[in-house]
């Protein structure tokens, strides 16, 4: 009985190891290396040599069809268990290296096919897959399966992939990967030399959670790392909601960029005591030579509206312009004061800039001049100068003790220069921080003249997190102006501030007292706080009791030139130079 149910395995051992002749009417079937010889393609291992087929193993050959299913797995068996004893295979075309379990030459259309673990590599390009067809002349390669494709230090994984090795150019469908610090998808990436990449159909976000709390969409996404990002129709999805909706935008991705091209893809939202809520929004109507050209709309719940387009040239020495209707004044004196420029026309220069800023004139006080933070330990001065000219209507604010603080208009020319040096030394390891002098000359079509003189002077402290600082600054006048908007706001000032910075919480206080009648001008708070990949910041200015808040959302847009409550010419040094050749180290004896 034991013997009855050996009787089929002992017969199936028979077969498989006892030669049999074809009958004459059957040919015989070939052998996986014989089919491949007759198409003209050649299979070969890591020494280069044809892989053996079964008979040359000594597998007995089979006929089809009894044994045709039998025949196919004991080939396979042989063919794994040669390839087995041998490492990937490897050849060289041209100045592509190729390696791959089984590679196959195709002499009849000058390609290669590889299969099992397939790897072509060039410099810093490599390409990865499960099946890879090579053009020999054209240096092509075809990938299909898992695909990785790797550039330096960009990876990015696809379903399919082209990719021209020769000039570093490509396409790949259904793709994912990171591009600096943003994770994306997208239907299809075009490959180019640089390299840079442009996304059809893109996704992406600096998020890494599985279900991002912001994600942006773009009809078409170009980035080139280290350099710039464009997108065009461009989505901001915030929590799930749509935020915004944009032609374009534009952001630096250069280290030291600062707020070049960091202005909010979204409008801020604000509300004060006499405006109510308002929502305010810079707009980049054109950011590229021969011209820069920005624009600004302020809607009031409760008054008029601002609005006003601006423009500003290139380089250490720019030409600006500003056409602005009920813009806010710097000189705050008289709260909610505002002025429009009907227009001032001027050029500017600065021995650092090169980031062309529309609209912006320098400070009109010595208060507001402002040390760019990448300078914070430089022991060089910083100079500006600027001529302008133009044509203004003042609209009086709450205070109206003054007889120039009524609405009026004019027109003016006036000539200015500033110098600052973050850092000075007055012996050595004891310092000081932050001199700023500055002096300027006004003329106004009534036949008044008037003249500003101001300087500062600071010291900072820092540890860990924590920046602790006072100022002190003195303003002397002469002459006379119609305008209390071209008047200074304190004569003398000192200004003690409180600052704690780290990588998701951020907090901000300073004073502004007045030494000679004593107490308080103003206070502003400031808070912000990153939620994964939200930061809101909040501001309230106590003189205007003003609120305002804004949303940043990392690696997308970064803090606005200006923040609300804050005049608009305020902050116009406070763009670095990103054609500098290096940031100033800190000192050994700060």
């Amino acid at each position: 009985m034991a013997q009855m149910r050996l009787l089929p395995g002992a017969i199936l051992l028979s077969l498989a190891v006892t030669p049999s002749s074809a009958p004459a009417d059957e040919p015989a079937l070939p052998t996986t290396a014989e089919a491949a010889s007759a198409s003209g393609i050649s299979s070969f291992n890591s020494s280069g040599a044809p892989v053996p087929t079964a008979a040359e193993l000594g597998i007995p050959r089979l006929t089809a069809p009894r044994h045709r299913l039998l025949a196919a797995v004991l080939e396979q068996q042989a063919a794994a268990a040669e390839q087995s004893r041998q490492p990937a295979a490897s050849i060289q075309i041209s100045s592509l290296e190729v390696t791959g379990d089984l590679i196959e030459s195709n002499e009849q259309n000058g390609t290669i096919t590889v299969t099992g673990n397939p790897i072509v590599k060039r410099g810093q390009d490599e390409l990865r897959c499960t099946r890879l067809v090579i053009n020999r002349d054209a240096q092509i390669a075809t990938a299909e399966g898992n695909v990785t494709i790797i550039q330096g230090d960009q990876q990015f994984t696809a379903a399919r992939a082209t990719y021209n090795f020769a000039t570093r150019t490509g396409e790949a469908e259904n793709v994912n990967g990171t591009v600096d610090q943003y994770i994306l998808h997208a239907e299809k990436l075009i490959l180019k030399p640089g390299p840079a990449y442009e996304a059809i159909g893109a996704r992406f976000t600096p998020c890494e959670k599985e279900h991002p709390h912001q994600q942006s969409h773009a009809r078409l996404l170009q980035i080139t790392p280290g350099q710039e990002l464009l997108a065009r129709g461009l989505g901001i999805d915030l929590l799930g909601v749509r935020l915004a909706t944009i032609p374009t935008l534009r952001k630096s991705l250069k280290p030291n960029s600062g707020n070049a091209d960091s202005r909010s893809a979204y409008p801020s939202v604000g509300v004060d005591s006499r405006n109510g809520l308002f929502l305010e929004k810079q707009f980049d109507l054109r950011s590229r030579a021969p011209v820069w050209i920005d624009g600004f709309l302020r809607l009031n719940m409760l008054r008029e509206p601002s609005a006003g387009v601006e423009f500003a040239t290139p380089g250490s020495t720019q030409w600006v312009a500003s056409l602005f209707y009920r813009d806010q004044a710097e000189n705050q004196r008289g709260r909610f004061m505002q002025v429009s420029r009907l227009p001032q026309v001027g050029v500017v220069w600065a021995n650092r800039r090169s980031v062309a800023l529309p609209g912006r004139f320098l400070p009109h006080q010595v208060s507001n001049v402002r040390r760019p933070d990448y300078l914070k330990y430089s022991r060089q001065w910083f100079l500006a100068a600027e001529l302008t000219a133009g044509y203004f209507q003042q609209y009086r604010g709450d205070d109206l003790r003054r007889d120039d603080g009524e609405s009026k208009s004019g027109g003016r020319v006036m000539a200015q220069a500033q110098a600052l040096l973050p850092n000075v030394q007055l012996v050595k390891g004891i310092g000081l921080n932050d001199l700023r002098i500055m002096a300027r000359q006004s003329y106004y079509d009534s036949g008044q003249a008037h003249f500003v003189l101001g300087t500062g002077i600071g010291k900072e402290f820092r540890s860990g997190n924590w920046r602790v600082g006072i100022d002190r600054f003195d303003q002397f006048s002469s002459g006379t102006t119609p305008f209390l908007f071209d008047d200074i706001e304190l004569r003398r000032e000192w200004r003690p501030r409180l600052e704690f910075k780290s990588t998701n919480f951020n907090f901000s206080y300073y004073a502004r007292l007045r030494p000679d009648r004593g107490g308080v001008f103003d206070q502003v708070f400031e808070v912000s706080k990153v939620f994964h990949c939200i930061e809101p910041r909040l501001r309230y200015g106590v003189r205007r009791q003003e609120i305002g808040l804004d949303i940043r959302l990392p690696g997308l847009t970064g803090n606005s030139r200006r923040r609300p409550s804050e005049p608009r010419i305020a902050n116009d040094l406070d763009e670095p130079n990103v054609d500098a050749k290096a940031t100033p180290k800190p000192p050994k004896n700060p």
